[in-house]
């Protein structure tokens, strides 16, 4: 399930700062009622097919290079379990919806000190195509419509994204915290998983320093080592269906961003 807007947006951010969920009471559920009148925008909701956990284990045993008894093993029991949740968020981002609200909260979040409506609209234009790239589906408009998705995402965002004219920032002020910038952080972090590979590839390559990134170039072997390094340091924070374990999983990464024109590949 996958919304425009966060039904918990005046609660989330504080919770992200470390404040303590509020309770969920009979009061509470009451005064929610006005949440009713409001509008939420689109919804999608992916069914996805029905796990088996008789069949899920009894193809994990039959798979396994080692012999497996998670009936009587917790260790083996442990290891299945986390493959099944491994897999179930593979299959949620698989299939999660790109909102209009995530396209316009990155490109305020990259232009904190405001950006005017034309050069906002060009932005979400080429972002929006950048996603379609990348095999993800765009709720909320169209990637041919970049003007339609910034104006049903500010639907959404204009309580915490100030407008004046034609320019747009993040609404923070001095004395105030930044609750705002969090909530559009959170709304931006739906695209994390499509970039999070070339991330790696490009912070590796930038760790290599200005002379030799951008001028020299780097060999590709040391830009596979360091980018294994990173990606085996970042593991556990990003769980996706594409690897980079593999020379071959590298290659392919770094073939899609000369594609895109990220890196320019020259010699072999």
């Amino acid at each position: 399930v996958h919304g425009e807007r966060v039904l918990e947006g005046d609660t989330f951010p504080l919770e992200l700062l470390g404040e303590e969920k509020v309770k969920e009471s009979l009061l509470r559920i009451i005064r929610a009622a006005k949440i009713l009148n409001t509008d939420f925008g689109k919804i999608y909701i992916d069914f996805a097919e029905p796990i088996s956990l008789r069949n899920y284990t009894e193809t994990a045993i039959a798979k396994a290079s080692k012999p497996l008894d998670p009936f009587a093993n917790k260790v083996h029991r442990r290891e299945i379990v986390q493959s099944l949740g491994f897999d179930i968020i593979y299959q949620l981002s698989e299939k999660l919806v790109i909102m209009s609200t995530a396209l316009v909260a990155a490109m305020i979040l990259l232009h904190r000190k405001g950006i005017s409506e034309e050069n906002l609209v060009k932005r979400i234009d080429w972002l929006a195509r950048e996603v379609l790239a990348r095999g993800a589906r765009i709720g909320g408009g169209t990637a041919e419509s970049a003007a339609l998705l910034l104006r049903n995402g500010m639907a959404h965002l204009e309580e915490i994204v100030h407008r004046q004219k034609d320019m747009f920032r993040p609404s923070v002020y001095p004395k105030v915290d930044y609750k705002n910038i969090l909530l559009l952080s959170y709304y931006r972090n739906s695209l994390l998983h499509l970039f999070v590979l070339e991330a790696i590839v490009a912070c590796a390559t930038a760790a290599f320093g200005q002379q030799i990134a951008w001028q020299e170039g780097v060999e590709l072997e040391r830009l596979w080592e360091e980018s294994l390094f990173l990606y085996q340091l970042l593991s556990r924070e990003f769980i996706t269906p594409k690897k980079l374990r593999t020379r071959e999983d590298f290659h392919s990464v770094v073939q899609f961003m000369v594609s895109r024109g990220t890196l320019t590949l020259t010699g072999d």
